[in-house]
């Protein structure tokens, strides 16, 4: 029975991440697909957010740009993952490496196509349903409240 839950529970996120993606390329599509130079939808403005990583790694980035993750996420894989709050990135690089202080970036990044939902995934998956999406965003269940997005199209830089 708990495994017909979560599937049920999974099945319902991927539906409310589906009809976000539905209402956003709804009736706009012919201006959704033009592309800024930016690299994302000419409707989508460049956001802030917050990455923390280990302090070993900032310097790599520093120099060479993020590169897309691999591991499974919330949020799928091939991304960089960012939060709207410090806090966010914090909480959610201290339940993958208990006990290690990290440093946490300040970034910019152009959402382009974002399918959103507001209900948080629970589970980790390689990837999502989607094609013609640059990044997805959810609530984070390390720190309700924030967001998490994974920034798929590449836009993201590096500000502080």
């Amino acid at each position: 029975m708990m495994g017909r839950a979560r599937g049920f529970h999974l099945l319902r996120w991927l539906l409310v991440l589906l009809i976000s993606l539905t209402w956003v390329t709804m009736g706009n599509a012919a201006a959704l697909a033009e592309r800024s130079d930016f690299g994302g939808s000419s409707l989508a403005a460049n956001r802030v957010g917050y990455h923390a990583t280990h302090p070993d790694v900032v310097p790599l980035i520093q120099q060479n740009g993020f590169r897309a993750g691999t591991a499974p996420g919330r949020l799928g894989s091939g991304g960089t993952y960012v939060n709207n709050t410090a806090e966010g990135a914090i909480a959610e690089f201290a339940h993958h490496n208990p006990g290690v202080t990290p440093s946490v970036l300040k970034v910019q990044y152009n959402p382009g196509i974002n399918a959103s939902t507001s209900v948080a995934p629970r589970n980790y998956v390689e990837r999502l349903p989607f094609h013609n999406v640059d990044s997805i965003s959810a609530p984070s269940v390390r720190l309700p409240g924030t967001t998490n997005t994974n920034v798929l199209n590449g836009t993201v830089r590096l500000i502080e």
